[in-house]
């Protein structure tokens, strides 16, 4: 188990392409109404213009919500555009958290917890 965020714990796994991680499942249990923080650290790909990330979110009555570009999703994916001269430690890594459209243009209806 992994403290996660919040005190909600969980667990996760890690795709592999090669020698990168290409993919991480987290499995956690959110309660209703609380959000949970998936924190972490990656790299950017070499001449990759935009990271596009998928989502599948499994909910307690069973039902599935995509969040991607695939058709049919119920949900549009999330893509961040990488801008040459952008903030990045020596190494070329950056720090993150996935959010979603719930923080409108701040985290303010998610308790004020998260930072932009």
């Amino acid at each position: 188990m992994t403290d996660v965020a919040n005190g909600v714990t969980g667990t996760h796994t890690t795709k592999m392409t090669g020698d990168r991680i290409t993919g991480i499942t987290w499995q956690v249990d959110v309660p209703t109404s609380k959000y949970v923080a998936l924190p972490f650290t990656a790299q950017n790909p070499g001449g990759a213009p935009e990271l596009r990330w998928s989502m599948h979110e499994h909910l307690a009555d069973g039902s599935t919500v995509d969040w991607s570009d695939k058709p049919g999703s119920k949900e549009k994916g999330s893509v961040t555009i990488l801008l040459a001269g952008a903030a990045l430690a020596a190494d070329g890594t950056w720090t993150g958290a996935i959010s979603d459209k719930m923080c409108e243009a701040n985290h303010q209806a998610m308790g004020g917890k998260l930072s932009d």
